[in-house]
């Protein structure tokens, strides 16, 4: 008669973590450093902090200027977080949602607004017709 091990192997997957971006105003700084990034914060009918992958920074930096009162691309920010899998909802491709408080590992270096505001506004152009 076989043995059952004393190993079992858990059904949920194991993910690791995942390095996703935050886009807000440099206002905020401060105030992210100390606590974090809080879903109560959030302006959006859900209280969760929003995040995107690496290709859509671009994409997620027109979105946050649009805004009303978010100001020019130059006084945006850009943050880098390291995120459980588990922590996180899948919104759309590349979008994320978490409803913790998340820690941002880093920033963004101000070179990288530039090249991404060039991108931005050519592709602005191109759209638009212009």
């Amino acid at each position: 008669m076989g043995t059952v091990s004393s190993r079992r192997r858990s059904r949920k997957r194991k993910y690791g973590t995942m390095v996703l971006y935050h886009v807000t105003h440099r206002r905020n700084i401060a105030s992210i450093d100390k606590h974090g990034l809080l879903p109560a914060k959030s302006t959006g009918k859900e209280q969760a902090v929003w995040l995107v992958s690496h290709s859509l920074v671009p994409w997620a930096l027109g979105h946050t200027a649009a805004k009303r009162g978010r100001g020019p691309i130059t006084k945006l920010v850009v943050y880098r977080c390291e995120v459980a899998r588990s922590k996180l909802r899948r919104f759309a491709r590349g979008t994320w949602r978490c409803y913790e408080v998340v820690k941002p590992v880093g920033m963004e270096p101000r070179l990288c607004f530039l090249l991404v505001k060039r991108t931005l506004i050519s592709a602005w152009r191109w759209f638009d017709g212009i």
